[in-house]
This record gives C-alpha cells, structure tokens and sequence, in this order.
C-alpha cells in the first residue's frame, strides 16, 4: 500500500497508515523529495513543506519545534522524554493546527504545497 502513493499536479490530501513509523517516513520523504526534485536530507528546509509532529514546550511553555521522525521513534519506546531540557508534549496541539492552516493559505512557492503530519493519531482530541 505504501509504495502505491503517487504525487501528480492533481490536489489530493493523503493519508498514509502503517505502524512502521520509520518506513512510513522515508517513503513520503523520498515520494516528495522525487517530486519536488530536492535531497532527502534537506527536504524539510524546503519553503513548500510544512513538518509537525509532537511539540517541544520550552519552560515558558512556548512550541520551539516539532520532534524529528527519530526523536519520534525514540519516544515511542520510552527512551526520550525532553529534549536540551525542553520537554516534549503529549499531544499536537490547536496552535500548531493553526499554524499549518496559515501556512496553506499562502501560494506555493513552485508547484504545490505538502504538510507532513508525523503521527496524526497524536493530535488533539
């Protein structure tokens, strides 16, 4: 099923389901780095790409950033819970949320505009 995904220039929302977080990854990373026609590892510096995943809270309780797809992994086993003392949330909260409907409401830089949301089953209910 995952090696299915197709990008065209067709509008589509996906959602891509598979518990092997990892793999599921580096599918939608390479699919996207194809088509847009950037290196992997520079993927999510693209300005056309949005990347969310459980937030990292500061001690004033302001969202740095998201944790990465391996700090993901990594929490789900346990072995992380903060981050340069920051702690990690439990959830994906509103803002964020808001923050990726900010970031569709802008044109495109080239062609089309992705979000990744890593592990959407952590948003909040």
């Amino acid at each position: 099923m995952l090696n299915n995904l197709v990008l065209d220039n067709q509008p589509r929302n996906y959602l891509i389901i598979s518990s092997d977080i990892q793999s599921r990854y580096a599918l939608v990373i390479k699919k996207i780095s194809e088509f847009v026609g950037d290196d992997e590892n520079k993927i999510l510096n693209n300005p056309d790409i949005r990347y969310i995943s459980l937030p990292i809270i500061d001690k004033s309780g302001n969202i740095s950033s998201s944790i990465s797809n391996n700090e993901l992994i990594l929490r789900n086993y346990n072995f992380l819970d903060n981050i340069d003392s920051k702690r990690i949330g439990n959830e994906i909260t509103i803002d964020q949320i808001r923050e990726i409907i900010s970031f569709t409401q802008l044109s495109a830089h080239k062609s089309k505009k992705f979000v990744i949301i890593n592990d959407a089953s952590s948003m909040n209910k």
